[in-house]
Order: C-alpha cells, then structure tokens, then sequence
C-alpha cells in the first residue's frame, strides 16, 4: 500500500463510509432534481448572462456534493452506485468541463432538456424536500454575486444530508447501496473483478 493511500485512509476515507456515499448521491440527485424543477417552471426568458450564472451554480454542486467523494470512493476502490439521472447531469457536466466548444448554452439547453427518472411525479420519484441549505435557484442569483462555499469537509456535508434526510425519513431505505471491491495493482485485473462481482449482483437479483 503506497504511502499516499495510507494518508487517505487516515484523513478523509477514515471519516467517510460506503453508506456516506450513497447517501450523498441521492442526496445531490434531490438537488438537482429540484433545481431542475424550478428551471421547467420559470417562464422568463433565460439570457446569456442567466445562463452562464446558472450553470457557475451547477457546476459548483457538482464539484461540492459529488465528484470529491467520486474520487474518495475511486481511492478505496468502492464502486459507486449512481442514480440514471444523476449520472447523466454529471456526464453533462463532464462534456461541458472537457470539450471545448461545450459553452455555457450548449449545457444549459442540455440540462434544462435533461429529464428525471420520471417525468409524471418527479417530487414523489426522486425524492424532492421543502427546503435545501443552499438553495440558491429560488432566488435572484444571476442579480448577485456568486456566493457559494468554495469548499465544504466530509462532515458539513454529512451534516447537511442528515438534514436532507430528517424531512423524509423513509427515503434513506430506498438509497441504492455501494459495493466494495477488492483492490489491485493490475488495472486490467481490477476491471474485471468489478465486473464479474456486478454480474454475480445481478445474478443473484434476478434469482
């Protein structure tokens, strides 16, 4: 084991579980399912400068609630379980961070074109609450400074989905579950554990 995944497993992974995971992401996933929400129910006109400011915002949830624990869960080798709409907003956020002419518009069009796992009750389907900490798409935030936390620890955001959580407390029996994999130095090796541990999930799902 190097030296840098030891520190890992010291500082950050040592406070942080498979569950913390998935709760995070389903936690995200009600984020930005609500954000979506109110997108779909503002009539205005969303100019360039709306745009822009929009996707800043999204961008940051992305980077706050999601990808440092991507890469926490990548470094203890944990597959992460990803909910179908959350992993295509990320993938949209991905395109937007890696190719070149992905602007701003081209991802806020995607995004807003982005539909939930179910279009005809997204509130009850996705898990959507009354109140978020950081809600900043109820308000005029394309009229005033961004304002978000550059960075939050492992336990302000652990706080904050205990909170999620409290309104709805039968949400936290539907959050799909991490899988630990056995780690390697081979990565051909590895890809092939995590995939033949998937199947044999689903093999024993089906049966």
């Amino acid at each position: 084991m190097t030296d840098q995944y030891q520190m890992l497993h010291k500082s950050a992974a040592s406070k942080f579980s498979i569950w913390d995971a998935a709760e995070i992401f389903e936690y995200a996933t009600s984020q930005f399912t609500a954000i979506h929400i109110a997108l779909m129910e503002d009539q205005n006109h969303h100019s360039s400068s709306y745009q822009h400011t929009f996707m800043r915002h999204i961008v940051w949830e992305a980077e706050c609630f999601v990808f440092p624990f991507v890469n926490i869960c990548a470094a203890m080798n944990v597959n992460t379980t990803l909910l179908v709409y959350l992993n295509e907003v990320l993938f949209l956020i991905t395109s937007f961070q890696t190719e070149p002419h992905y602007n701003h518009r081209k991802l806020f069009t995607a995004f807003k074109a982005c539909l939930h796992e179910s279009a005809n009750h997204p509130v009850d389907i996705n898990q959507v609450v009354c109140d978020y900490h950081h809600a900043w798409w109820k308000h005029r935030f394309d009229l005033a400074p961004f304002d978000m936390p550059l960075w939050m620890s492992i336990a302000t955001v652990k706080e904050l989905v205990t909170d999620h959580f409290a309104q709805r407390p039968k949400m936290a029996s539907m959050v799909p579950r991490s899988t630990m994999h056995t780690r390697s130095n081979d990565l051909l090796l590895q890809q092939l554990q995590v995939l033949w541990a998937e199947v044999s999930h689903l093999g024993m799902e089906l049966s």
